[in-house]
């Protein structure tokens, strides 16, 4: 059965996925302060982990993707289209994971991620120096 805290992170999920008309605006910004008794910091940080991961590969991912599609399709000859601040949406989204989306779908102009990360020289680099991002297809400079 469950508790008041997984009540908690079940209602925190919804409204991050599916209900973000629920997020007070407060002072004009949706913050979201979920309380919890410290003795459950372990808990919570496995919990909030796997909402993190479900966040990484679905709404933000899918929204980036509608963008870039949405400004291409405005444009009316060649264009580009740079992504920048990309490291702004950590630890909720990796670059490679717009990219494998983006491959998807059909978009004929080039896409310029800015990343902030370190380049290891093989099949991965270090996203904001702190994440292991893998390389996706594409030009690497």
């Amino acid at each position: 059965m469950p508790d008041a805290l997984d009540r908690k992170l079940a209602e925190l999920e919804h409204r991050l996925l599916a209900g973000h008309e629920q997020i007070g605006r407060g002072v004009g910004v949706p913050f979201l302060l979920l309380l919890y008794p410290p003795s459950e910091e372990l808990r919570v940080c496995r919990d909030v982990n796997s909402l993190v991961a479900k966040l990484r590969a679905e709404v933000l991912a899918e929204a980036l993707v509608e963008r870039v599609i949405t400004v291409q399709q405005q444009m009316s000859g060649p264009g580009v289209v740079v992504l920048t601040r990309v490291g702004a949406l950590h630890p909720f989204l990796l670059p490679n994971i717009v990219q494998e989306r983006l491959a998807g779908r059909r978009v004929h102009v080039p896409v310029v991620f800015l990343v902030p990360a370190e380049d290891d020289s093989g099949s991965d680099y270090l996203f904001l120096g702190v994440e292991k991002a893998r390389r996706y297809r594409g030009t690497y400079l």
